[in-house]
């Protein structure tokens, strides 16, 4: 008996001593010490680093990219080729992904729907799947005998890797923008969807009893409480859809993607001009993320 009390008076000392060493204020500056501090190492510093480099080595970035003796400055030619077609193809992307994935996050949400978890599965296996999968996957289906072509009765895909839809600035390869499409618009759907998940569909109910038609409560309601929503996975699918790689080595054919640029450099022992893309990639990320959020806030705004 006096045993068990002793325990129990051990226990209760344990663990007042725990509370008042987690709500100790010098606990509280270590923890958000250690957390800044690891935010710092694992994010900022190569990036800090990575930008370093190129201030460092700016005489060879300047020799390989600007004013090589034998090509002159077709580095910087393909430089400006390839980060034009990255951000285009990512707004692209990230516009089809809005039509695609907004409608699939109703459908989700709409519990009638027969299969809805079936597709809700569905949806997340872009997000497991390795991307260079998804691009040979698009290749074999859109660009080859083996899939549609095959179906249709053309001797070659319904798309080619060199086939380029629409005019000049405004053209883009048809592969790299549906391989890009198929692993980014999950971030919309899955943003969207949690934002309709916590709508109190009293508002919806009482929009309905007052005579607003359908349209009408959509665009005065849900419209305005999924933005943030679709603000969010466009940022994501944007942001995805400027970084990849891996399919976009698969499909690209003679076109070349910013981030495939970083890796052909690399591969030749660029490592200078590959850095200095790689600033560029990352400074023009952040600056174009801020601008998308700003003009699709105004849009919304508009639209409401």
């Amino acid at each position: 008996m006096a045993e068990n009390v002793k325990s129990e008076h051990l226990s209760v000392a344990l663990s007042h001593m725990m509370k008042n060493i987690l709500y100790a204020k010098w606990f509280t500056l270590l923890k958000d010490s250690l957390i800044l501090l690891a935010i710092f190492v694992l994010l900022l510093a190569p990036i800090i680093y990575l930008a370093g480099y190129v201030m460092f080595d700016w005489w060879e970035i300047n020799y390989n990219v600007f004013s090589h003796p034998i090509i002159y400055s077709t580095r910087w030619d393909m430089l400006k080729e390839s980060l034009f077609l990255s951000f285009k193809l990512a707004f692209y992307a990230t516009l089809f992904d809005v039509v695609i994935g907004v409608p699939v996050a109703f459908v989700l949400q709409n519990r009638d729907v027969p299969g809805r978890r079936i597709l809700d599965t569905l949806v997340n296996i872009p997000l497991a799947t390795p991307t260079s999968a998804l691009g040979f996957a698009t290749l074999i289906f859109w660009g080859s005998r083996a899939g549609v072509g095959g179906l249709l009765g053309l001797t070659t895909g319904v798309f080619k890797l060199d086939d380029l839809i629409g005019e000049g600035v405004l053209g883009i390869p048809p592969l790299l923008l549906l391989a890009h499409i198929s692993f980014t618009f999950p971030y919309i759907v899955r943003s969207v969807s949690a934002v309709l998940e916590g709508i109190d569909p009293s508002y919806v109910e009482a929009a309905q009893t007052l005579g607003a038609k359908s349209f009408t409560r959509f665009r005065t309601i849900t419209l305005p409480l999924m933005a943030p929503g679709v603000f969010a996975g466009s940022i994501l699918a944007f942001t995805r859809s400027l970084g990849e790689t891996g399919a976009s080595i698969i499909v690209a054919g003679v076109f070349t993607t910013a981030p495939i640029l970083v890796v052909e450099w690399k591969a030749g022992l660029l490592i200078a001009p590959a850095a200095f893309l790689s600033v560029i990639l990352v400074a023009t990320a952040c600056v174009s993320i801020i601008a998308f959020r700003r003009i699709m806030g105004v849009a919304f705004a508009r639209a409401i």
